[in-house]
């Protein structure tokens, strides 16, 4: 990369943003760092654990055979002395001591020669192993003064950091080499469920047991804890685990963990191809109409929900993308944060209200996707998506660039029955940082009422959509209100949940993946209790009846931002026309609805879907053949002439291919 190494001091402010800022006092503090977490938040680099042991190694004294590390102690010291304020400035010596932990994973036969040469991998030449253990000493002096320090801050929670009795210097790394920061926090669901009774009745050796057996089930700690977790009974990785868990036990306050559905912003970028503009956005979040937070320096970001639409109105984030793409920032108050997080390569779906391409974690295979790369990268995907057979696509770079020193591929669809897992493995489709969790489901649209008691209260017949993150041809399971279990896929649409909930006024639960619970209220919209605004919005409704399906017929639900066109089995083309929207919901101040109902002819075969006049993807929606008949079908000649101009997207599928084909030889175009 031509990105320039850090000096000290940038690592230093980069990894307080990471493993210090954007924290609660309820949250435990746990330094955790793996490789995997420095890709993730540093992705601009191509190494970036390379780049930071060479900034670490040049302040270290590489001919010393018992002192190698006193320079650090030294900053500590002159920085104690000062009462400079701020974290100690030591952070990027203890994520290189942890990183060493971690890579030890659960193997204890080497002992602590094994974590030395670990941490002498790192650093490189000229260390050896046996030098950096006879100075080592020094390295436990600043993990005492940084566990003091934790304590003294009353905006921080408690410290996990503890010294092994068996490793004695080395244990205060590799307690924070045992579990990710998330771990912590996932822990206190665990906590939860056990009780406060049973949790304090337990032995450290049965609390392990049941910790494992609930992970087991709900899988929902990190690779790096559960090795510690199910590996050796009598090793030290598990003791060191049990002495932390202790820690997190004796300062849980007795609550589950508040999810970060609720709590957690991702900041995204969106494109406007239409305009050519790229900036930063926001998702809504269910329940939360308005959030402010401030970073460590002072810059706040204010949230407000408004209208209808998948994102905030937001002040205070970057204006320009270019130049804060690769910086990771933090803002946070008391309840939740608000994370923007480099990449390596940008992800983007199209947003159904708004027609522009939002970055997302993922994409569904056969969808049409955006790609964002850095500029001397593009070449390698350009090969890769050759390589996968993937057709169609155009990069975009050079002066034309939406995003400076970015390349952009559009109308990229992938296939998930190549053999050939490069493409999927570079991009890094479905990936999560170990430190920062994708987002999590969670609840929009819908014809929200009113809040209460943090939970959403919608009318009957307009319920919201369940939206769960995208993984790379993943599948999630679903249960509403105790229903059987089904598992749908993972592509990061919106389903509509009003047809699951069928009309029926109540509360409802959503279980998504035995894990994640998301509750909302329905109300009858002849309920007294509305408030008088909507209730004079639904005076008039005995004129214009809900809209409503008939019962066991073919529907799909339709984006108002695109076109459709159904071909029927002997050849028509019909478009679908959107209904317009009753009046009893403009003046409720949903004029503008993304959604709506569509009931299927039985005799449509094929579903076009067109945006901005390009056909987006075709999709057969009978197991029956077109049967293609020139007196019928001559009155959409039109409309097929449309279609035959669209000579990509029929390369992408051999059975709508053929159907092109003959329209062409009946109606002679």
């Amino acid at each position: 990369m031509s990105l320039d190494r850090w000096d000290y001091d940038r690592w230093q402010k980069e990894l307080d943003t990471v493993l210090i800022r954007g924290r609660s006092a309820k949250e435990p503090v746990v330094l955790f760092v793996n490789r995997e977490l420095l890709h993730q938040n540093f992705p601009f680099f191509d190494s970036p654990v390379e780049s930071l042991a060479q900034t670490v190694a040049e302040n270290l004294r590489s001919a010393s055979t018992r002192h190698v590390f006193n320079p650090i102690r030294q900053r500590l010291d002159r920085w104690q002395e000062a009462a400079l304020g701020g974290t100690p400035p030591v952070l990027p010596l203890i994520a290189l001591t942890v990183m060493a932990a971690a890579d030890m994973g659960s193997d204890d036969k080497g002992g602590p020669l094994m974590y030395y040469g670990r941490l002498q991998e790192i650093l490189g030449q000229p260390f050896n192993a046996t030098q950096l253990a006879n100075s080592y000493d020094d390295v436990a002096y600043i993990w005492r003064a940084l566990h003091r320090w934790i304590g003294d801050q009353e905006w921080l929670g408690t410290s996990t950091i503890l010294e092994d009795d068996h490793f004695s210097r080395i244990g205060y790394a590799r307690s924070q080499a045992v579990m990710s920061k998330q771990d912590a926090l996932n822990l206190t669901d665990f906590f939860y469920k056990l009780g406060s009774t049973k949790l304090n009745m337990l032995k450290e050796a049965q609390l392990l047991d049941e910790l494992a057996r609930w992970n087991r089930k709900y899988k929902r700690l990190s690779k790096a804890m559960s090795r510690s977790l199910e590996g050796d009974t009598k090793g030290s990785a598990r003791a060191v685990l049990a002495s932390v868990l202790s820690i997190l036990v004796r300062n849980w306050d007795g609550k589950a963990k508040v999810h970060h559905a609720q709590s957690t912003f991702y900041v995204q970028m969106r494109l406007d191809l239409d305009e050519w503009k790229s900036r930063w956005v926001i998702a809504r979040r269910q329940g939360i109409d308005h959030f402010e937070a401030v970073d460590g320096g002072g810059s706040r970001v204010r949230l407000s929900a408004s209208g209808v639409g998948n994102f905030y109105t937001s002040s205070g984030l970057p204006e320009s993308v270019p130049e804060s793409i690769d910086i990771s920032r933090t803002w946070s108050n008391g309840e939740g944060r608000v994370l923007l997080r480099p990449r390596k390569v940008w992800i983007f779906a199209l947003d159904p209200v708004s027609g522009d391409w939002v970055s997302t974690h993922g994409a569904d295979p056969y969808q049409e996707m955006v790609l964002l790369v850095r500029d001397d990268q593009a070449e390698a995907l350009s090969a890769l998506l050759d390589d996968a057979g993937v057709q169609g696509y155009k990069r975009i770079g050079g002066p034309r660039q939406i995003v400076r020193g970015w390349d952009l591929f559009i109308r990229v669809v992938i296939s998930d029955y190549s053999s050939d897992t490069r493409l999927g493995d570079w991009i890094g489709l479905g990936q999560a940082s170990v430190e920062e969790p994708a987002e999590r489901p969670r609840l929009v649209n819908g014809l929200r009422i009113r809040t209460h008691s943090g939970v959403d209260v919608y009318l009957a017949g307009g319920e919201p959509d369940l939206v769960v993150p995208a993984t790379l041809f993943g599948a999630y399971s679903l249960s509403l209100d105790d229903s059987p279990e089904i598992e749908l896929r993972a592509n990061g649409s919106a389903l509509p949940l009003h047809k699951l909930v069928g009309g029926h006024a109540g509360h409802h639960i959503l279980l998504v993946n035995d894990s994640d619970i998301l509750e909302f209220e329905t109300v009858s919209p002849d309920d007294y209790n509305l408030s008088s605004r909507v209730g004079d919005c639904l005076e008039s409704r005995q004129e214009e009846s809900l809209p409503t399906l008939a019962p066991r017929q073919d529907w799909k639900v339709f984006s108002r931002s695109a076109d459709y066109f159904i071909v029927h089995k002997l050849g028509t083309i019909t478009e679908v026309t959107a209904p317009a929207t009753p009046h009893w919901l403009e003046r409720a101040g949903y004029a503008n609805g993304s959604r709506f109902d569509y009931i299927i002819p039985p005799d449509g075969i094929w579903l076009i879907t067109l945006r901005r006049g390009f056909v987006r993807s075709v999709e057969k929606l009978r197991h029956e053949d077109i049967e293609v008949r020139h007196k019928v079908a001559e009155s959409s000649r039109g409309k097929w002439k449309m279609l035959l101009e669209d000579n990509g997207l029929a390369s992408r599928n051999a059975e709508w291919l053929n159907v092109l084909y003959q329209a062409r030889q009946t109606l002679r175009l």
